[in-house]
Order: C-alpha cells, then structure tokens, then sequence
C-alpha cells in the first residue's frame, strides 16, 4: 500500500483544475441508504396517488442506470386529483447554481406496458424563490421505447421563470396526463445538469486499475488515470466466479480509489473498473484483479479506519495552493485556514502509517506554505477562507474578517509538521525555515484586546480598522491559540494569560445583544465548560477580568453518578476534542485539576445523556448527537463524537465503533471515513464529509494507539519551554 498516492499528485498537477466543478451539478446518483430516499417528498391529493414511504418515494436496487440504485416512481395520475414528487438537491454546503448553457438531464425506464410518451409526468425546477414553468417532458426523448433506459435531456432555456445563477433546491415531477385510474411505474437515474458541450471524444483504452486490498469487509481499490478530459466517472464491477461481473458502484474522477463493501469471509472477489465518458460510455476493461476476504484483527481494523479518513484529506484539496477544499464549486477555488489545519494533522498520520508516501506530504504542506506567505494577511493573521487561485481572502459566510483561531489552528499543525519534517536534506531544511518564518510574524500582541492585553480578539475586520469587542477564551480550541501566543518567539503574550483566558471564558457583547438570540456559532469559541481557579470561584457566577466580563462555569457537581469539577456540557463535543489533537491531557493540571481526568467524566455524562435520550437504536454504544437545524430536528448521531473520544476512553470509543462498522458500516462507511451524521429515526444519512470530523477519528484515533500528534506537539522547543513555565508546579 505505500506510495500508492505518487502517480496521482503528479496528475493532478498536471491537469489543474481540470476537474474542479466535479460534481455539484449532479442532483441524484444514487442513495447510500436502501428502502426509500429521504431527500425526496412526495405529495398527492383526491383520486391521484404516488407510492411512497413516510412521504419519500421507494429506490431501486436491482433496477438501475448508474449503480447502485435509482428513484421508484409508481403514480396515478386522476383527472379528480394532482400529485407532486420533488427530489431535493443534497444537503451539500454550496448548492448548484443554474447557466443558460446548462441541459438537465436524467435517464427514464418505462416498467409498466400501458404507460404511453403522452403519460409521462411534467418536469420542473425549484429555486430559492423561483419555480419554473411545469412542462411534460416526453417531447424531449428521441425515441421512446418501453423496457430500455432512455435519455432525457432538456435545455434550461426551454424551462421560463429560470433564474439564472439561482440555487437549485430541487427537481419535481409532477401529475400531467390525466385519466381515470391507470397505474403507472417508472424509474429515474442520473439526474443532472451538463454543459451543453462536453467532451465527445471516446474512450479507446483500457481502464487500469492498480492496487486492490481486503480489510475484512471492506475491500480497498485504487486506479490510475490517463490524461484524458473525456473521462467522468470510473465504474467498479465485481464478479464472485470471475465471468459474472456485475456493476457494484460508479465514482467521480476526482476519486483516487474505493471501498466496496462485500458480504462474505474466507471468500474469493473479482473485481475490474471502465472508465465512463459524459454519455455514459464504458471504455475498455482494465485487467482482472483477484482478491480473498479475511477476518482483521484490531490494529488492521483501526488502520482501515485511519486510512478511510485520512483518504479525504488527500484528495479534498486544491491542487493550486495545497490547501483543504471543503467542497468544490462551480465558479471558484474556496480554501479553508482551520480545515487545512486539520489536514495537515491528518496527513502526518497518513505518512507515518504508509498511507500516503512522505515524500508527497512534504511537497503538498510545502506548497501549502508558499501559498501562505504570499496570500495576503494582517500582522500574520489570516482570514477564514481563501481563494486558492489568487491568495486573497474569500467572502464566504461573509467573513470579512482575520480569523485568529484559524490562523492558530494552521501554524500550530504547521510547527507539528516542522517537528516531523526533520531530515538533514534541503527540502525538509527550507520546509523547516519557511514554517518558522510564517510562526514569527504572527503579530500576538496586536490581537490583544485594547484594554485586556492578555486576552485575545476573536477577529478583526481587514475590510476597515474596525475590529470585533469580543475574545475567545476557555478550553476548547482557543487553548491552542493562547498557547502559541504565549509561546511566541517574537510577539507573545504574558503567561498570565492562561489564567485570564484558559480557565475562564468571557461572555461576549455579540452574544448578550443579540436580538434574534442566535449565537455566531461558526466564529463563537463557547464550546466546552471551563475551569477556573478554586481561589477565584467560590459563590460568583461573573467577574471582572480588566473590562472583559468573564462568566465561571466551573463548579462542584455531580452528574450522571459522577462527581466532577464541570457543569453539565451542551456543546459539541468535537469542539473540546480539537483542542486535544495536540494538546495531551494528562500533561494539563492547574490547581489539583487534572483535566484528564474532568474530560473523562465530561464526556461520559455526555454518552449517558445521550443513551437516556434515544437515538433510534437500542445499543447504548450508539452516542454522539447533536441537532442540525432542519425541518425535522430528530436527533442524529455522528460517528465521530464517540469514536473520537478514544484518546480518553480507548475501550468505550472502540465499542462504539465496531458496533458503528458491524451494524451501520456499510452504508454510513466510505473512502472518506463515517459520514457527517446519520438520522436512525428517518433512515437518513449525510452526504457531508467535514474536517474537524474526519480529523478527529484519524488524529485521536492514532493518539490513542501510539501518541503521535501529542508526541510531536510535545518536541516543538518553544512550546516544551513554555509547559515549563506554566506547569512546573505541578502535582
């Protein structure tokens, strides 16, 4: 498996961002869940009618265009009736915005005989506040023939009330030739949007496929792809007797491999790829490879389960910068200053276990640094978000804003890989040194609160001199902060600070004054309960730390049948995790608080909460909920809130995770790792990957087993002087 990576950073960095859009344009592949597809409502009234479960239309595993399923329609379409279907787009971040050159396409199959072109439904398109004219579109299929997979492809022109560069929310099908009772049953595959020139050239060669790996259930594909802009998907088939060779998944180019989840042990697979152009055109085979499936111990269990979320950081970056992509975009190259942090992390990993061979770690993180010393920036600090073309902060969520905890998150993985990096060789020599640059100027002192020059800023604005009132603080991720800066060999911040800002946390302006009383959650730092000194505590419940008002929540409680120094934690738990990445616990004690040990019980209260809760299944090792806002606010569970929590509680976190594997693995488990959340009540999965999630079970999973990331943290000279000064005292 080592250096299976190399052929791919050479192509990709030659063809550029050939392949950046790939693929918000596509609004139905497949469902990961079977059954029915939550990401569709249906809706019928009188005498009409739609089949459907719980209001979402049944899928298709044995019938379908594009493995591995496709969308059911079965409806009746009464004169004394109407009927609706809407497939919603994917709760991806950024939804695809409409071009008047864009053709919506999708592919039919007519399973019931009496089913007329003329019976077909009506298409239309939903947007933010637009919806376009319903029309029937038989018209727009060249030959129409029952039994066989037929194209539709519809210009975006033809639909009126478009509203160009909109946000698609859906595509509906809709009731349109009406009759009596006749029952009709079609299915829907590959709905898209697609330029209206594409590249047309065929694909002639053979697909190669390279190499092919079992971890129990999972078995692990890798390819290697020609140069070739004709190519849009790579098709998986798998055979059982190596002659019938079935299609198991289709993946886009982008993708650098697969997992293919196989039912049996102790059993032979089968396994070939094509390559598929934009009309779905196979090339030629790529040679059989043959695999044998076998039980995995635990350490090649936890492996594939490193790997997996390693995996999206290697290929969820952008090739200009080197930088982590949160997600593509049609129109721009959106980077991000914390999740490339979390990539770097993770990618460290990815090289230490052979994942991902050294050598192209060290060019990517280089080129990540390159990019960050001439991409533009405030005093050191960088703003949330960048474009990873040009350097120049991206209005995304309209951060207008130098971001200080992203700006740590960066430097602090930056001086972990400064640590790792540490051959006598040029490369790792200018790695070293241009990392250590970016350290220097990062202005601490000038992010200081005016009147509280030990706490700092959350933000200033770098559109104007304005800067934000409000400062971070508390044991979450601006512990990490407050340690660089105090640990800053340039510009740091008195020791003091760690008393002012780690063991306390400010209530901030923004949040007391919001009308709404909705707090800023994606700049807000008010993720975990904080400790603060037993001197300090005693019967207030707010102070005055110089003119910042800092609220203790630190308190004697018992909770669950703990008895612990924390209140009760709301928060997600991820945000508490992020600061432990890097930070070792058991190394933090302020004033006979160990926090390894009040992290423990944390997070303890947190699964017994959770357990008493319900989440829709019985196992008290599913935990980990959170809310998302939507419209159905059932509680979902992400995986990587128990798993995570293996740097504390190793066995408990390893008992969530099988029984996450065994029983939800093989939809909920891809090549990028477990999936955002899963809804167990709504039999819903996310098609969401995030950073602070992959990285948390790639990072602390490791820290569990060998210390990794700690150990490294623990060996940068700036911060091993400041553990002793802060911590020399300790019992």
């Amino acid at each position: 498996m080592k250096n299976f990576y190399g052929f791919f950073l050479c192509f990709f960095c030659s063809i550029g961002l050939m392949y950046a859009d790939s693929y918000p344009e596509v609004v139905f592949s497949h469902s990961v869940v079977k059954g029915s597809y939550a990401k569709s409502k249906v809706k019928y009234s009188g005498k009409s009618w739609v089949e459907n479960v719980k209001g979402n239309l049944l899928l298709s595993d044995t019938l379908f265009y594009t493995p591995e399923n496709s969308l059911s329609l079965k409806y009746i379409s009464h004169r004394e009736g109407d009927w609706r279907a809407d497939v919603l787009y994917p709760g991806r971040k950024i939804q695809y915005r409409l071009s008047d050159k864009d053709i919506l396409s999708f592919k039919i199959y007519v399973e019931s005989s009496e089913t007329s072109a003329t019976d077909l439904p009506k298409i239309q398109l939903i947007q933010d506040s637009m919806h376009s004219m319903a029309i029937p579109f038989h018209k727009y299929i060249e030959d129409y023939n029952q039994g066989f997979w037929m194209d539709v492809k519809i210009p975006v022109k033809d639909l009126d009330s478009i509203e160009y560069s909109g946000a698609i929310k859906a595509v509906s099908f809709l009731q349109n030739n009406q009759s009596t009772s006749a029952e009709h049953h079609i299915y829907i595959d590959q709905i898209e949007f697609l330029p209206e020139d594409y590249p047309k050239a065929r694909l002639t060669s053979s697909a190669v496929m390279g190499d092919v790996k079992a971890y129990g259930h999972h078995v692990h594909l890798t390819w290697q792809l020609p140069l070739s802009p004709g190519i849009r998907y790579v098709k998986i088939y798998r055979s059982e007797d190596g002659e019938d060779f079935r299609p198991v998944g289709i993946k886009p180019v982008y993708m650098q491999g697969s997992l293919d989840y196989v039912p049996q042990l102790d059993k032979e697979y089968f396994y070939k790829i094509a390559w598929v152009d934009y009309e779905y055109l196979e090339s030629p085979f790529s040679e059989e490879i043959k695999i044998e499936t076998k039980e995995i111990n635990r350490d090649e269990f936890l492996d594939l389960i490193e790997l997996a979320h390693v995996n999206y950081f290697v290929e969820s970056f952008d090739v200009n910068s080197g930088m982590y992509m949160p997600f593509r975009m049609k129109d721009r190259a959106l980077v991000s200053v914390k999740g490339t942090g979390y990539a770097v992390l993770s990618l460290l990993v990815g090289a230490e276990k052979d994942f991902v061979s050294r050598s192209i770690v060290l060019k990517r993180i280089s080129r990540m640094v390159y990019f960050l010393q001439r991409a533009q920036h405030n005093e050191g600090f960088f703003p949330a978000y960048f474009n990873g073309r040009t350097g120049v902060p991206d209005y995304f969520y309209q951060l207008s804003d130098y971001d200080v905890n992203a700006t740590a998150s960066i430097i602090e993985a930056l001086l972990i890989a400064r640590e790792y990096f540490d051959k006598d060789n040029e490369s790792e020599k200018d790695l070293r040194n241009r990392i250590t640059a970016l350290w220097k100027r990062v202005n601490w002192q000038k992010y200081a609160h005016p009147d509280s020059p030990n706490l700092l800023l959350k933000r200033k604005g770098y559109l104007s001199d304005a800067e934000s009132v409000d400062v971070i603080g508390g044991v979450n991720e601006s512990m990490n902060t407050y340690f660089l800066a105090m640990a800053s060999p340039t510009h740091s911040l008195d020791v003091n600070a760690f008393k002012k800002s780690v063991l306390h946390i400010p209530e901030n302006i923004e949040e007391r004054t919001d009308s709404l009383g909705a707090v800023d959650t994606l700049l807000l730092s008010t993720e975990a309960d904080v400790l603060a000194e037993e001197d300090d505590v005693e019967d207030k419940t707010e102070e005055m730390v110089d003119s910042i008002i800092m609220t203790s929540v630190f308190e004697d409680g018992e909770f669950f049948g703990m008895n612990t120094r924390w209140k009760s934690y709301d928060d997600d738990l991820l945000r508490l995790y992020a600061a432990f990445m890097t930070i070792n616990p058991k190394d933090i004690q302020h004033k006979g608080v160990r926090f390894e040990e009040e992290i423990a019980k944390l997070i303890l209260y947190r699964k017994r909460f959770d357990n008493e809760l319900g989440v829709g299944a019985k196992s008290s090792d599913v935990w980990g909920t959170f809310s998302e806002i939507d419209s159905v606010r059932s509680p979902k569970i992400n995986p990587a809130i128990s798993i995570g929590s293996m740097f504390s509680h190793p066995d408990l976190a390893f008992q969530s995770l099988q029984y996450l594997y065994t029983e939800y693995g093989k939809e909920s488990f891809s090549e990028y790792g477990f999936r955002f959340w899963m809804d167990l009540n709504n039999n819903d999965l996310s098609d969401k990957f995030i950073s602070l999630n992959q990285a948390s079970i790639a990072v602390q999973v490791e820290n569990a087993r060998s210390g990794f990331i700690w150990n490294l943290y623990r060996k940068i000279p700036e911060i091993n002087e400041l553990y002793n000064k802060l911590f020399e005292h300790m019992e």
